[in-house]
């Protein structure tokens, strides 16, 4: 089992690196944690890498430079 919190974390800071653009600053704030089976590990992975991408891809201005700030927190409900 993994700790979510680290996990996501590690997938956000490989896309960033991955996508080879200077000027991208990154934030990662976790206020909750929560255990992850392995068997969801690769979806969320997936998801989470998605996610990185098409803010590096849409949210930036044509320099590239911006920051990425990803939060992990408990929604009850």
């Amino acid at each position: 089992q993994l700790s979510l919190a680290a996990y996501i974390d590690q997938i956000c800071r490989d896309v960033i690196a991955a996508s080879g653009r200077d000027g991208v600053d990154y934030e990662f704030l976790a206020q909750a944690d929560a255990v992850l089976p392995p068997e969801k590990a690769i979806p969320t992975a997936l998801v989470i890498a998605e996610a990185v991408n098409n803010s590096l891809e849409h949210g930036f201005a044509d320099d590239g430079a911006g920051k990425v700030v990803t939060t992990v927190r408990r929604i009850d409900g």
